[in-house]
């Protein structure tokens, strides 16, 4: 028998082993969306661990942050339904990852959009008197660029998810044939 790079074996010119199996589309679909979902789980998870630094700071009484908005804690859902999802990709638990799809667009993606609608508000109420303008003001472009990471990595991890749960669907129908 002959390696890549050694001498083949008589009468072959080594298109003979074409034959051998190969990889079904479906199984590398199904680990490069795994990838995907994943790093966009990631994050969220990160954040949502963050944001529950925060909480409990707030609650033991630090100064140094504001106390949450009835949105955050709302969001801090969505959190929870993330770390559902990572565990759902190691088994190909639609049902699971399922739970997270809605969750997500439940607890994550409604608080997100009603949050960005609130700083926005809150922004055109502080620039409309340039004099008095309050202190806070600096916080809030902040605050947007941050609700609009976080709106772009779970509305990604959505369609990511939708794809995943079609391509797991897919390959169970496969196996019953």
């Amino acid at each position: 028998m002959a390696s890549r790079s050694g001498p083949r074996a008589p009468g072959t010119d080594g298109s003979d082993y074409s034959h051998r199996e190969k990889v079904v589309d479906h199984y590398k679909q199904s680990a490069d969306l795994k990838t995907s979902v994943s790093k966009c789980l990631l994050p969220h998870m990160t954040l949502t661990f963050l944001v529950a630094l925060k909480f409990v700071a707030v609650i033991l009484g630090s100064q140094y942050f504001h106390p949450l908005e009835q949105w955050e804690m709302i969001w801090l859902c969505s959190g929870v339904t993330a770390y559902i999802g990572f565990g759902a990709l190691s088994k190909n638990d639609v049902s699971r990852l399922s739970v997270y799809l809605f969750g997500n667009l439940i607890f994550g993606i409604a608080p997100l959009i009603y949050g960005c609608v609130g700083v926005v508000k809150k922004m055109q109420h502080d620039f409309k008197d340039m004099k008095n303008m309050p202190e806070a003001w600096k916080a809030s472009p902040m605050r947007l660029s941050l609700i609009a990471v976080c709106l772009t990595w779970q509305l990604t991890g959505i369609v990511q998810s939708i794809r995943l749960i079609k391509v797991w669907r897919s390959m169970a129908t496969k196996k019953g044939k």
